[in-house]
C-alpha cells in the first residue's frame, strides 16, 4: 500500500516515517505479517505523518523522533513487549479487562 501526496514536504515526511520500519527485527515483521497486521501499521506510518505535517515538525530528527515514538506505542498496543529484545507478550495489553 503506497500513498502519493501532492504536497512535496508530506511526501517527505511519510517517507521518513516508512523508513522507520527497516529498524524492526525481522522476526517481529514476520510475526505482524502472520497476524495479519502489517497493513494496519503502515497505515499508522502514515497517520503519523499527517499528524507531524499537522504539529509542523519539519526537521528530520524531529519527524524520525516523533515516528518513533508512535511505532513503539503502536507495537505495545499490539502485544509486542520491548525487554532483552523484542516479544509478543501472552496476552496483549488490549485484551486485558479492568
Amino acid at each position: 500500500m503506497r500513498y502519493k501526496f501532492t504536497n512535496p514536504l508530506l511526501e517527505k515526511i511519510a517517507s521518513l516515517c516508512i523508513t522507520q520500519l527497516r529498524w524492526f527485527p525481522i522476526d517481529i515483521k514476520v510475526s505482524l505479517q502472520r497476524r495479519q497486521l502489517w497493513g494496519d501499521v503502515i497505515q499508522e506510518c502514515y497517520t503519523l505523518a499527517l499528524e507531524a505535517f499537522a504539529r509542523g515538525l519539519r526537521g528530520e530528527r524531529e519527524v524520525s523522533n516523533y515516528c518513533q515514538r508512535g511505532l513503539y506505542a503502536c507495537l505495545k498496543a499490539y502485544g509486542y513487549a520491548k525487554a532483552y529484545g523484542w516479544h509478543l507478550r501472552e496476552v496483549p495489553e488490549t485484551e486485558v479487562e479492568e
